[in-house]
């Protein structure tokens, strides 16, 4: 299995020739690959594989264009390699910060010339901070896509009209963040004087040897004749051609590149010798942790993440927009490069499948021989919610689904951690760091005095998942809803039966009005609930349309709260007048109650329309 390494460095030890190895890597390759092309699970994908410096595989698999049966070229199909762009701004901003113009540490103000800088805090931000996700903004998940061109705007357009809140102190929790990667753009552009991708151009792409990689939107029509298409999975099991997506943040995701181009990207950046496009030094800074939480668990570097999963470090980036994921991986002591993209949006998985299979089948991921530690994990347990989040729109509710809840396993030393995806137990190995049973993954609590601050996993140092208060734990969410949907049920089965059973009393016949806005307030909520559903399912459409049609629903819920106030007004009479008997008041209290709660639960969350959250905020 570790023949291709062993020949390639150790050759004294084995005869094998690293041409035999390269071919019998590229195998192993085509069944991981291949199989996911035979199951269904992509239309295509691209594989390039780098060592000491030259292309040593280079793989295209299924359909770049299913519809007119053209095949993936590795060379020349352009795949869209979403966040990985933000290596190369990364590299952009480095070799600014090389020509004296830029310091990594000095206040963004002093280089952002049309772009203001939230003042929430007054500590200042820098471009380590922008580079390594820890500027402290908030995500806004509204318009990351667009429907054509004609809606991109200019780059300095986008930032200013996007404005996150700053929600943290800078340098404090790791929580990627695509607007931090649009303003380092556009300081690149501000020193220079050159708008973005003329930059890009100039000083990356074409001295790379990047031919068929371009940051712009849409491609240059050289390069849009051999673009890869991107697919869904439709209900019938084949596949729909879907548009091009256009990201307004354009340093965030923007470029398109050929599975060669990566190869010449990936060569660069683990050549440690000085280039015409990085010096060593900031080559060196790109492959090495920036911002590390901890020594045990991986962290992050300018422009990448380390993604060490045993003894042999690794860095890189994932990148997806909605139909294209893709993901460059590189083993620097073994000067060794991996980059896969494939073109269907329900593909998510392959790339990381892939290079997980690749690791192992080199023997790059073998386990570290783990200590083990025992302690009081008490204050280790509670409800985490991730960093990356909106503070100020409706998407902020999107954070219950990323909540991280952390319990006593019931064995020595050992947590039961829930992510969104699973549910895994993890064995303390050091002060503050666990190990997951069985698994390469690490969790490790960085606290501030004996509480967590905020706590990271191995496999995701680019968002650190921050304690939540009462107001925002998954519990009392899930019991606000529950409650509220077990007593809207009972009105509507037990006031229907009781109002026709003393139907013609003066009780019954009183209490109509506020059976009537019992009524209403259910029908509203239930509207709401009916219509916005259905949406979340379809996840792209959402984000290319940039949320507008939830956005429109938002109004419902200021009925509901007009409902609830005319609701609560009739306390009085239901109490103290002639309306209804015991048993149906106490039931309209608790409702009352329960409207009350989730009333509160719309305001929280900001499901209002924008006007009334500025108004009430």
């Amino acid at each position: 299995m570790r023949l291709f390494l062993v020949a390639t460095f150790f050759a004294s030890l084995h005869a094998q020739s690293a041409e035999t190895d390269h071919t019998r890597l590229g195998a192993f390759i085509d069944g991981v690959v291949e199989e996911a092309v035979v199951d269904r699970e992509i239309v295509g994908a691209a594989v390039a594989v780098v060592q000491n410096g030259r292309a040593v595989v280079l793989r295209g698999y299924g359909y770049a264009n299913l519809g007119k049966g053209v095949e993936v070229d590795p060379r020349t199909s352009g795949f869209r390699i979403g966040s990985i762009t933000k290596t190369l701004n990364a590299m952009a901003v480095l070799q600014q910060v090389e020509a004296g113009r830029l310091d990594l540490d000095a206040d963004i103000r002093d280089y952002l010339k049309r772009v203001p800088v939230p003042d929430e805090y007054t500590d200042t931000i820098t471009l380590r901070h922008l580079l390594t996700h820890t500027a402290g903004f908030e995500q806004l998940n509204s318009n990351l896509f667009v429907s054509g061109p004609r809606r991109l705007g200019t780059l300095t357009q986008v930032l200013v009209d996007a404005i996150p809140s700053r929600v943290r102190l800078p340098g404090s929790v790791v929580a990627y963040s695509n607007y931090g990667a649009g303003l380092a753009g556009q300081i690149v552009a501000d020193v220079t004087d050159l708008d973005w991708h003329d930059y890009m151009d100039s000083y990356l792409l074409k001295p790379l040897g990047m031919e068929y990689a371009s940051t712009r939107q849409p491609l240059p029509d050289r390069l849009d004749s051999s673009r890869a298409a991107g697919y869904d999975q439709n209900p019938y099991g084949g596949f729909t051609e879907l548009p091009f997506d256009f990201l307004p943040l354009a340093p965030a995701g923007s470029v398109t590149a050929s599975a060669l181009d990566m190869a010449r990207l990936m060569a660069e950046l683990l050549d440690r010798r000085d280039t015409a496009v990085l010096t060593r030094r900031s080559k060196e800074q790109m492959l090495s942790g920036a911002y590390v939480s901890h020594p045990r668990v991986n962290g992050v570097t300018l422009g990448m993440f380390q993604m060490t999963r045993g003894s042999t470090p690794a860095v890189g980036h994932d990148g997806s927009v909605l139909d294209f994921h893709s993901r460059m991986i590189l083993w620097p002591r073994e000067n060794l490069g991996l980059f896969v993209s494939v073109n269907s949006s329900n593909g998510f998985a392959v790339p990381g499948r892939l290079s997980d299979a690749v690791a192992r089948h080199l023997g790059l991921d073998e386990k570290e021989v783990n200590s083990t530690a025992t302690g009081n994990i008490a204050p280790y347990i509670g409800d985490y919610m991730g960093a990356r989040r909106s503070h100020s729109d409706f998407t902020s509710v999107f954070g219950l689904a990323d909540t991280v809840r952390v319990r006593d396993a019931g064995e020595d030393s050992t947590l039961s951690i829930q992510t969104r995806d699973n549910i895994a137990l993890f064995r303390r190995i050091d002060e503050d760091v666990f190990q997951e049973v069985g698994g390469y993954r690490r969790a490790v609590f960085v606290m501030e005095s004996v509480r967590p601050r905020v706590l990271y996993f191995s496999d995701l140092p680019m968002l650190g998942y921050t304690p939540v208060d009462t107001t925002s734990s998954l519990v009392l969410n899930q019991a606000v809803l529950a409650v509220w949907a077990l007593l809207a049920l009972t009105v509507v089965l037990y006031w229907p039966v009781t109002g026709w059973l003393r139907r013609g009393t003066r009780a019954a016949r009183g209490g109509f009005g506020p059976a009537v806005l019992t009524g209403a307030s259910i029908l509203v909520v239930s509207a709401f609930a009916v219509q916005v559903a259905p949406q979340l399912t379809q996840v792209m459409t959402l984000y290319r349309t940039g949320f507008r049609g939830i956005a429109a629903l938002l109004w419902l819920p200021v009925g509901f709260f007009a409902l609830v106030v005319l609701q609560a007004g009739y306390m009085y009479r239901v109490w103290l007048g002639p309306l209804w008997w015991p048993v149906r008041r106490i039931h309209y209290t608790l409702f009352l109650a329960a409207n009350i709660a989730l009333a509160w639960w719309f305001w929280h969350w900001n499901l209002l329309p924008e006007p009334v959250l500025t108004y009430l905020k």
